[in-house]
């Protein structure tokens, strides 16, 4: 079940502005940076187990995140869809 709390986090960071195309603003590639830097500094003062991560996982993290831009062009509404509900909205097309 994905962390709601993780991802209103993630949200929370979108400097995108309010648009016609997205309504609740949108994540920009700096803002997604800028959440997962501090995403990994929690882990590494919160984790006792957190040893770093692996070139592998680093890419793989890496793909992931640029798929949130690509495919919903950050878009606040239709990535709280995507990553809470694990599906598409309703009507959801890429730019």
């Amino acid at each position: 079940m994905p962390s709601k709390n993780v991802i209103n986090d993630l949200l929370s960071y979108a400097s995108r502005p309010v648009s016609a195309e997205h309504p609740e603003g949108a994540l920009s590639a700096s803002d997604i940076a800028k959440f997962t830097k501090a995403r990994l500094a929690d882990s590494k003062a919160n984790n006792p187990t957190y040893t770093g991560l692996s070139a592998f996982h680093t890419l793989f993290m890496g793909n992931n995140l640029s798929l949130l831009l690509d495919t919903a062009d950050g878009d606040v509404r239709s990535l709280r869809t995507i990553l809470s509900e694990e599906k598409f909205p309703d009507g959801f097309e890429t730019s």
